[in-house]
């Protein structure tokens, strides 16, 4: 990621690679939340079956981290690409995608 696509978009965009920490640090927090959730999944088999309400609060904040996660890997990788690809983004474009990821990673973490 590092190697191939900041350099890419530096170049597109004219701007240095310390200006493209943000999209590391997404990478960074997809990392870190996949390895979070899949312990979670251990946390969730010891929870005792005659406690149905922890259960659910808790399979309710497994899915809204597991949504959130989809959220900013979605946008870390599809939307990413979609602008490294798009010949005619703006600067403008850039500036709205960096605001959304960097809002989606602060959000998950």
């Amino acid at each position: 990621m590092q190697r191939k696509n900041i350099r890419g978009l530096c170049e597109k965009f004219a701007v240095t690679k310390l200006e493209f920490k943000f999209v590391v640090e997404a990478w960074q927090q997809i990392v870190e939340c996949r390895r979070t959730l899949k312990w979670s999944y251990v946390y969730g088999y010891f929870i005792p079956k005659d406690e149905p309400a922890k259960t659910a609060l808790f399979e309710y904040l497994q899915g809204e981290a597991e949504a959130g996660l989809e959220r900013l890997h979605h946008c870390a990788e599809k939307e990413l690409f979609m602008v490294l690809k798009d010949a005619d983004a703006t600067a403008d474009q850039f500036h709205s995608f960096r605001v959304k990821l960097e809002e989606l990673t602060r959000v998950t973490r």
